[in-house]
């Protein structure tokens, strides 16, 4: 396995920022079709949801194999410790608004397609506890990317932990994806969606290892405050998004406009309005927690490696191939599901 010395010159990696930005606004187009009705997302949300959600895994096994080196047990636990304090406070006001909207005032059944949401104990226990991904038929609305994400941490820890190279990493990850499905075939348990997307994080991981040390002059695009501000409330954005526009279409509701005109204000008004209270409703918690070190922003989380003789484009090329290759499985995996749903 490639790691990065400590010593090495820190750059941000603007392009990810960009692919943030670019991911999280996709997932908010692809979930508008929920509040007005327009045929245009309607026709082409699965592809907006897919490109968007494609991007967030890559970009995360890519991060993860930048920045966090395994060399023991104890760090395997400091590994994943850190990454619930990042994810888990924002994570949990996420289910606390989703109860209060969708189970207690049940606002969902009223004014957007209903998101069935089941107020159980025990589904609130597994989201709380995170293992939606082990438990798939216990659902929040948007929450299953959190227990998605949450296995391929773990997973992630240990494979990294036991490999000593690139190869090693390939074929340890093969084995835990073996091991994930055999658990899916005998105990019916493992959401499908840790299989659609298991290979694009590797995919990712795997482009890092194979970009490191390929760029010496810094990022290709330059820095944007608004493309910024965007990235780094992307993890909020996905969230609150369904929460705050199904307010945001309860206010439209009471001006009587028609569904063209409300569907053209959730777009013009109500994708600001998410980004913005989305952002301030991570730097309350963040303030909450007073933790320092918990920060979602993805420039934070970015080291580039300066090295001398390599084409500026190289790394660009990597990751565009891909990312490519990357939204073609995830196609070609739910193409193949339908097939075989088809003889089943």
């Amino acid at each position: 396995m490639i790691h990065i010395s400590e010593s090495m010159e820190k750059k941000k990696l603007f392009e990810l920022d960009y692919l943030r930005a670019l991911a999280i606004l996709l997932v908010i187009f692809s979930h508008i079709d929920n509040f007005a009705k327009s045929q245009f997302i309607e026709t082409y949300d699965y592809y907006f949801a897919i490109i968007g959600l494609t991007i967030f895994f890559f970009i995360s096994g890519y991060l993860l194999q930048y920045n966090d080196r395994i060399k023991s047990k104890k760090e395997i636990s400091i590994f994943l410790k850190k990454k619930v304090i990042r994810i888990y406070p924002l994570y949990c006001v996420s289910i606390l608004c989703s109860l209060i909207l969708f189970g207690y005032l049940s606002l969902d059944s009223e004014i957007v397609k209903p998101f069935n949401l089941n107020i159980s104990y025990i589904n609130i226990l597994i989201h709380l506890t995170g293992l939606q991904g082990f438990f798939p038929q216990f659902h929040m609305p948007g929450l299953w990317f959190i227990g998605i994400i949450f296995l391929y941490y773990i997973s992630y820890s240990i494979i990294v932990y036991f490999s000593k190279n690139n190869q090693e990493l390939v074929m340890y990850s093969i084995l835990f994806l073996f091991i994930f499905f055999v658990l899916k075939i005998k105990y019916n348990i493992i959401s499908m969606d840790f299989f659609r997307y298991y290979l694009v994080f590797l995919i990712g991981a795997l482009s890092c290892a194979l970009t490191i040390g390929n760029d010496n002059k810094g990022s290709f695009f330059k820095k944007s405050k608004l493309i910024s501000f965007i990235s780094e409330s992307s993890y909020s954005i996905y969230l609150f998004h369904l929460q705050i526009l199904t307010v945001v279409k309860l206010c439209l509701n009471s001006l009587d406009l028609s569904q063209s005109a409300e569907g053209l204000l959730l777009v013009l008004l109500g994708i600001p309005i998410v980004i913005i209270f989305s952002y301030y409703i991570q730097r309350l918690c963040i303030r909450t927690t007073k933790n320092k070190k918990y920060d979602t922003n993805v420039n934070s989380q970015i080291k580039e490696i300066s090295t001398l003789g390599k084409e500026r484009t190289t790394k660009r090329i990597i990751i565009s191939f891909s990312l490519t290759v990357s939204i073609v499985l995830v196609i070609f995996f739910d193409l193949t599901l339908s097939i075989i749903s088809k003889f089943v």
